[in-house]
């Protein structure tokens, strides 16, 4: 082989000389040395392709004979049927390949034989493959042939069994089956079959737990025979006869029944439409059912006749109340449809209202009088409606306010991070490692030039051209590399990571009165909110290192929240009104001086009303039937000992006709005071005690060591922190005065969005400025602290000062730096300072 390699490559050789370091070839001589090398290598190719598959089929047989030494002519027949198939024209492999598929059919039929008491399924495979392997084994196909009829054999007994199993013989049939088991693989009816012998016995069962009374156990049983075998004769004649039995006796209980009440009649039904879907050949219980139906037909005629109510709409509703109790019992087509229509063209409405819908403050691109009417109206029909002439109570919308809230930074954090300042050249130590790598592989080169020249063969050659490639390599890789690299100067700064803000609220409180000699009244807040906070981030660097990037926090047009809050509130407002109305019909339903009738009516409708509602729930369908179908004295005392959540009671003058309050501002300015300390700052306080102590923000006399109080008479005096708050920024001052004016809490009543507010304080040391304003929203911090946020004038020197209220109570203390806003009117929610200080305001 080498000496041809040699002959093969020497016309390339002697056809080029060597030149500057390089083989140029003469092409003449290449194309003539190519021709001669395609036909060498195609003649090279083919023998040595017969050369391998001469000694494939060599390995083959011997691996064969190997295997057949081992005891294993099964795995030997198959690589000597390899090495025949390679080499057809073998004579030894076909020869020996003969002689091995005899030994292998004698193993097959003695597999065979060893499964036929175990394995019939095995057994003839292995026969099948023993006749395969040598088609004169007579041994293997006799025994083949009483298999098969052993398999015949096996099929007619199955074929007995079921008909012994139709006949209802089901031991006889078992004795079959489990004789012809034993070639069950063989035969697909045997699966068939054994179903349908399991599916009679559960028939059987179902039979014997009739004939003991348990009509549910048979019919569970009968339901497993149907489903197993629902063409077998057998189960099918059991199934008659028990379906039969069972729906003859449920017919029998119904008829024992006497319907003198709903529930009777109902049971009634039920059983008889039990007895039916058990058997619909059953025509004693069709008739049943159309009698017990015409029954209870005359029941709820003679129980409408009954009537115990004042007003014509109470009696609508409980005759409409009855009629629903059996309604799911009578088909569509009977009369007594048209008796559910006439009873609710007069069940409704249980009562009439007006809706009136207050001021808005601040909402007027928002809500529209004619949407909340809308809104309210839909919640509370049927049972009400709306009659603004002769209404009976009025349903009213105030105190609507609205706010919004755009903060574009809060929360600000500063993060440390680090950017490049500038770089320093320095020399590349990779560019140096392949300076020093070429000048070794050009050494190289030159060392294996010297050989080829001196002893030109296929080594040298092949050696002095790898070294020309590695020179050239290495030339290519150093030009593209530079020979300095940038060293970055790395320097620390600080970017800000901060929360954008977006909100909107609408408040607002709904009232529910009637006349005032009736005496009701009831009211609920109402709110609908949508808010939105992202982060964002300020102040990076173009050259930072750490990946941070500006961003700008992108949040939904203030349009998009006016419309969820809206959404929101709507939600609020059907939940809140059904629930006014509910409590309106719990009072009647609970006022034992009304007429029976009328409180079972105002049950009735609040049921209906009563979805999501605190009575969602606690008005059992049971107790309301058996009410209506009780006489007068039996349903009042049902009436009676009914426990439902009654509202409060309210004067109702107070919601119709409102007093204005107005603060006496003279009066409150004499309980606020300024404040200046050693350390430079103002602001400003107030008294909260007969004992003349003080309550202002902390950050007005925080480190301070001297606190001067003036009063608004000008007196001075001296004051001392006893105690502090950092989260709530809150302090509790003493002082020396002997007599003071204090201001009343509001801790009880609340701030009420959109009511009006006065901030007093002494701004810019003006002493007892006053700025008026409204309550924009209700705050809370994530630390669950609660602010007021007012639309206010405040200026510096009107922090710790009093918010109040029209009434001249103190709704808050204004601050500056309230949850981090900046630009924002807040104040520390009277709540916080009782919950702080309590016990120095006891």
């Amino acid at each position: 082989m080498r000496q041809l390699l040699h002959s093969l490559l020497f016309p390339l050789r002697a056809g080029g000389e060597y030149s500057s370091g390089q083989i140029v070839l003469c092409p003449s001589r290449v194309i003539a040395s190519l021709s001669s090398i395609g036909v060498i290598l195609v003649l090279l190719t083919l023998g040595l392709a017969a050369q391998s598959n001469k000694g494939v089929a060599k390995d083959d047989y011997n691996a064969g004979e190997r295997l057949l030494q081992s005891g294993k002519p099964l795995e030997a027949l198959v690589w000597f049927r390899n090495a025949a198939q390679i080499e057809r024209g073998n004579s030894k492999y076909r020869k020996r390949c003969t002689e091995v598929a005899k030994i292998a059919s004698i193993t097959a039929e003695a597999h065979g034989h060893e499964h036929l008491k175990d394995d019939p399924h095995q057994a003839r495979e292995w026969f099948e493959r023993a006749l395969e392997y040598d088609k004169s084994n007579s041994a293997a196909a006799e025994e083949l042939n009483v298999l098969r009829k052993a398999i015949s054999n096996a099929a007619e007994e199955i074929s007995t069994a079921l008909g012994l199993i139709d006949r209802g013989e089901l031991a006889s049939a078992q004795s079959y089956l489990e004789s012809a088991s034993l070639y069950a693989l063989e035969l697909g009816s045997y699966d068939l079959t054994l179903q349908r012998l399991r599916g009679a016995k559960a028939a059987l069962a179902a039979q014997q737990l009739w004939q003991k009374g348990k009509a549910d156990g048979a019919l569970q049983k009968l339901l497993v025979a149907e489903k197993l075998a629902s063409e077998c004769s057998f189960v099918q004649t059991i199934s008659k006869t028990v379906r039969s039995g069972v729906s003859e006796a449920l017919s029998a209980k119904a008829e024992a029944l006497k319907g003198d009440t709903p529930s009777q009649y109902i049971e009634q039904l039920d059983l008889l439409k039990k007895a039916i879907e058990i058997d619909h050949s059953n025509g004693k219980a069709t008739d049943a059912t159309a009698n017990t139906l015409r029954a209870l037909r005359a029941f709820v005629d003679r129980a409408s006749k009954t009537t115990y109510t004042t007003n014509e709409a109470s009696a609508a509703r409980v005759a409409l109340g009855r009629y629903r109790a059996v309604e799911r019992l009578v088909s569509a087509g009977n009369v007594i449809t048209q008796d559910v229509t006439n009873a609710r063209s007069h069940a409704y409405p249980a009562v009439w209202i007006r809706i009136v819908v207050g001021e808005m403050h601040g909402c007027e691109s928002v809500l529209d009088q004619g949407n909340v009417v809308e809104v309210i109206r839909t919640a509370v029909e049927p049972v009400a409606k709306v009659n603004s002439q002769e209404p009976q109570l009025t349903l009213q919308l105030s105190d609507i306010a609205c706010s919004a809230t755009e903060i574009p930074r809060q929360l600000v954090q500063q993060v440390n991070s680090t950017y490049v300042a500038a770089q320093n050249q320095m020399a590349n130590p990779d560019y140096t490692t392949l300076q020093t790598s070429l000048a070794s592989a050009e050494q190289a080169l030159n060392r294996a030039y010297i050989e080829y020249s001196t002893n030109p063969n296929f080594a040298s050659g092949f050696a002095y051209g790898r070294a020309q490639r590695q020179v050239r390599q290495l030339q290519a890789e150093l030009s593209s590399t530079s020979p300095y690299i940038n060293q970055d100067i790395v320097q620390q700064y600080q970017y800000d990571k901060f929360a954008a803000t977006r909100s909107y609220q609408i408040n607002a409180r709904l009232t529910f009165y009637s006349k005032e000699e009736q005496g009701f009244a009831s009211r609920a807040d109402v709110s609908g909110s949508s808010e939105e906070s992202k982060d964002g981030v300020s102040g990076v660097l173009p050259q930072d290192r750490s990946g941070a990037s500006n961003l700008n926090p992108s949040l939904l047009p203030i349009a998009d929240h006016k419309q969820k809050a809206w959404d929101n509130l709507k939600k609020q407002i059907d939940l809140k009104a059904r629930a006014l109305v509910a409590q309106y019909l719990a009072t009647l339903a609970h006022d034992q001086r009304s007429a029976t009738g009328d409180r079972l009516a105002a049950l009735l409708y609040l049921s209906q009303i009563s979805a999501g509602t605190e009575y969602d729930g606690q008005l059992k369908e049971e107790l309301l039937q058996t009410a209506l179908f009780a006489d007068p004295p039996a349903a009042k005392s049902l009436l009676d000992g009914l426990s439902l959540s009654i509202p409060e009671r309210m004067m109702t003058a107070q919601f119709q006709s409102p007093v204005p309050h107005h603060i006496d501002l003279q009066a409150a300015i004499t309980g606020v005071v300024a404040l200046e300390t050693d350390t430079g700052t103002t602001g400003s306080g107030f008294f909260v005690t007969s004992g003349c102590a003080i309550v202002t923000n902390l950050h007005v006399i925080e480190n301070a060591e001297t606190i001067v109080v003036r009063d608004s008479a000008r007196k001075i005096y001296v004051g001392k922190v006893i105690a502090q708050d950092t989260d709530r920024d809150l302090a509790f001052l003493t002082t020396n005065a002997r007599s003071c004016t204090p201001l009343p809490m509001n801790a009880s009543k609340g701030a009420v969005i959109g009511a009006e507010v006065y901030a007093i304080g002494n701004p810019l040391g003006l002493a007892g400025t006053v700025t008026k304003g409204i309550v924009s929203a209700l705050r809370s911090s994530s630390s669950g602290i609660s602010y007021v946020q007012i639309d206010a004038t405040l200026n510096p020197g009107n922090s710790g000062g009093p918010l109040l209220d029209s009434y001249g109570d103190v709704l808050g203390v204004t601050t500056f730096k309230a949850m981090g806003f900046e630009g924002l009117n807040f104040a520390v929610a009277s709540t916080e300072i009782v919950h702080t200080f309590g016990r120095f305001l006891r």
